[in-house]
C-alpha cells in the first residue's frame, strides 16, 4: 500500500505532534520517525495505533 502525497503529508504533520515516539528505535532502523509504519490488517480500518513495547509506569 503506498500513500498519496497529501496522505503522506498529513501523517509527517500528525507524527510531529505526538508525544512518546521512540526515536531510537526508528534510529536503530535508519527510520524517519515521521513516516508511518504501513501493516497488515483490515483494509477498511481508517487507522490503527501500536507500540512496540509497554512503558513501564
Amino acid at each position: 500500500m503506498s500513500l498519496t502525497p497529501r496522505q503522506q503529508e498529513k501523517f509527517r504533520a500528525l507524527a510531529a505532534e505526538i508525544e512518546g515516539i521512540d526515536i531510537e528505535v526508528y534510529k536503530r532502523f535508519e527510520r524517519d520517525p515521521l513516516e508511518p509504519i504501513i501493516g497488515l490488517g483490515k483494509p477498511n480500518l481508517r487507522i490503527g495505533f501500536f507500540r512496540a513495547r509497554p512503558r513501564a509506569r
